[in-house]
């Protein structure tokens, strides 16, 4: 995780915590510090930081419980928008940081990526932390990153030739079932979760090697994708 935020703005501070919370600052510091470099992370893509200046305003309001207010511009738009949220965690995911809360404008919990937020300002308004503020709990079940949607939704893909094996290497939802059809070169994957982004990417990046098979509209959604690509390439 470290390795995605090294050169970053924020990376002694991100260090700092995990060596903190790992216990690793004691007595046997040096021990364990030969041990972790026996352990690799292959390379990420690095983080363009643009947050240093928020970084300590935020772990205040999280540390306060402060409602927060500041522009947006969102990935889908790009429009800025002022937004008001009672901040609950630092979703930290492939190299990028998250604030997850509760946005008072949209009357429901968000996402908000912390390189797109500017004139943040820590409000002297104070909020009740919900009993349940774990991000993982609102994915459905499903491991797929930092996305959360709408209630969980049941898909089922196949997954043909190599990527059979890569399919078997991960428990990408918690309610994952498997299937074999030896027959066809198939192995079938039910599951359950509310991320169906990044499950669209996920089946994409297997090109030929994985096919939904439900529900309708995501294999719809699905074609629709492949037709534009197709359209890209001069193939239609």
């Amino acid at each position: 995780m470290l390795s995605s935020f090294e050169g970053s703005s924020v990376y002694d501070s991100i260090s700092k915590a995990i060596t903190f919370v790992t216990g690793t600052m004691d007595t046997q510091e040096n021990e364990k510090s030969k041990l972790l470099n026996r352990i690799a992370v292959p390379p990420v893509p690095l983080v363009a930081a643009k947050y240093k200046s928020i970084w300590g305003q935020i772990l205040g309001a999280l540390q306060d419980n402060r409602i927060i207010e500041f522009d947006y511009n969102g990935r889908w738009n790009p429009e800025t928008t002022h937004r008001r949220v009672r901040p609950y965690q630092l979703v930290l995911d492939n190299g990028l940081c998250y604030i997850f809360g509760y946005s008072e404008e949209r009357g429901e919990e968000r996402l908000f990526t912390l390189n797109r937020i500017t004139n943040l300002a820590v409000t002297d308004d104070s909020f009740e932390l919900p009993e349940d503020y774990e991000f993982s709990h609102r994915t459905g079940g499903g491991r797929f990153g930092a996305f959360i949607g709408e209630g969980p939704v049941e898909f089922v893909v196949d997954f043909y030739g190599d990527a059979r094996e890569y399919i078997k290497a991960c428990i990408w939802a918690d309610d994952q079932k498997l299937e074999d059809f030896d027959e066809e070169d198939k192995t079938r994957v039910t599951f359950s979760c509310s991320q169906e982004l990044p499950v669209k990417q996920w089946i994409l990046r297997q090109a030929g090697n994985a096919i939904p098979v439900s529900p309708d509209w995501f294999v719809e959604q699905w074609k629709s994708v492949i037709r534009e690509m197709a359209e890209s390439a001069g193939l239609l």
